[in-house]
């Protein structure tokens, strides 16, 4: 899988899935970068939406902004 970024560069994400497991359901979608990182929720919900959510460093503070966007061509689209 590759994420192309605003300027045409690319960059390689890698999947992983694990099943038979004893623990908990735990899904987590995350980028970590040197400047900060982002995670989304991994499927619409029932309004064929998302959240998206930027993690920066300011002056030594975590600044988190969430941004939500629909998805088009969700299953869930009323037809």
């Amino acid at each position: 899988m590759r994420l192309t970024l605003a300027r045409g560069a690319t960059v390689a994400l890698s999947y992983e899935r694990a099943s038979c497991t004893h623990g908990e359901a735990n899904a987590s979608l995350e980028i970590e970068g040197r400047d900060g990182a982002v995670s989304w929720q991994g499927l619409p919900y029932l309004d064929n939406s998302t959240a998206a959510i930027m993690r920066t460093d300011v002056a030594g503070s975590v600044v988190e902004q969430m941004s939500r966007f629909g998805i088009e061509g969700a299953l869930n689209t009323a037809r």
